[in-house]
């Protein structure tokens, strides 16, 4: 069987979003089909020549509505199965650069989804939002860590000293919960001077100088590759604890608990906001969580890092999260999914 995937990409490598949405299943896929299943990234004016029996298209890889019609046409000459995967609300979006960025590409998110075959979405919330524009109905294929790309080995671990060291890491569009962050930071200052320090990854292009917040910049070389970031901060070391805050809107409602699977994939348990994103992690077990205002942030954090058997029970139970059986179930699932669209089901 052949596979046309058509990932997103930033500049000349898949997006974040291409290889932990696509690549790295359809890598497995593969792997596990021992090649019966015949997949390749194309550009889409190569899909024809292959002639597959499925395209998979994500986001915004085809940019406008003509793009999608293209495909269809495609699809349709050959027979194709249609799958599109979204893994996030981009009509609700918050940024309003990313608004801008995205606004003529959204009619392009609304025609895939109106034509494709089966629609794969990262969290229920997001299957719910999609269900109402979607042609059938949406299925749910949750993030899952590749383990071959995060078995890397780790850097010094900072668990230990006087000082409790936290790390945030995220994209730019949470500047506003970074904010949450500080304030919670700014309390503990108060409380104990020098005590806690926040390592924060990009999340934001501007920061302001304080005395508990350091920058962790990210080589050039690794741009947009997300093996490369993955290789890079695998090396930085594991800290006392990762934080995710995440403020209550439409788009961050529909988003994954992944920033959970990535901390405990760098030896970390996570503390995070107590809100839908991570509602199907169970507080004190899988993750530790936290209302959304500053004093609750400071209380938790203080919590976390004092209270050494809970945050390694947390952190054991997190790890449960990832690793080579939760993959391989994601992998099943997705191959599943393709069997029954094959067949009509």
């Amino acid at each position: 069987m052949r596979i046309a995937v058509i990932p997103e990409k930033l500049g000349g490598v898949l997006s974040p979003c291409g290889t932990i949405r696509l690549s790295t299943f359809f890598d497995a896929i593969r792997d596990a089909t021992r090649g019966r299943w015949d997949v390749r990234y194309l550009v889409p004016e190569e899909v024809e020549a292959f002639q597959p029996h499925v395209i998979v298209w994500q986001r915004v890889a085809l940019p406008t509505s003509g793009d999608v019609a293209a495909v269809v046409k495609v699809a349709k000459s050959v027979g194709a199965t249609m799958i599109y995967d979204l893994d996030d609300n981009l009509f609700e979006l918050d940024d309003q650069f990313e608004r801008r960025m995205y606004a003529e590409k959204l009619e392009a998110v609304r025609a895939s989804l109106q034509v494709a075959d089966q629609v794969w979405c990262s969290t229920p919330d997001l299957v719910r939002n999609s269900a109402g524009v979607s042609r059938s109905p949406p299925l749910l294929m949750p993030n899952a860590l590749d383990p071959s790309l995060w078995a890397e080995p780790r850097g010094p671990v900072f668990a230990g000293g006087a000082v409790s060291k936290l790390l945030y890491m995220g994209t730019r569009t949470h500047a506003a919960d970074l904010d949450l962050l500080n304030q919670a930071m700014a309390l503990l200052e108060l409380r104990s001077p020098g005590q806690y320090k926040l390592d924060v990854i990009g999340v934001s292009s501007r920061y302001d100088e304080f005395p508990w917040l350091e920058v962790l910049t990210i080589p050039s070389y690794v741009g947009a590759s997300y093996p490369a970031f993955v290789h890079w901060i695998c090396r930085q070391g594991a800290r006392k604890l990762g934080v995710a805050p995440l403020l209550r809107s439409r788009f961050n409602d529909s988003k994954s608990s992944i920033k959970v699977l990535d901390y405990a994939a760098l030896g970390m348990p996570a503390l995070v906001s107590d809100v839908p994103a991570y509602s199907a992690l169970r507080a004190d077990i899988d993750c530790l969580k936290t209302d959304n205002c500053p004093e609750a942030w400071a209380t938790n954090i203080e919590r976390a890092c004092t209270d050494g058997a809970l945050t390694s029970r947390v952190l054991s139970s997190a790890m449960s999260l990832i690793g080579e059986r939760v993959f391989s179930d994601a992998v099943s699932l997705r191959i599943d999914a393709i069997d029954r669209g094959l067949s009509g089901a």
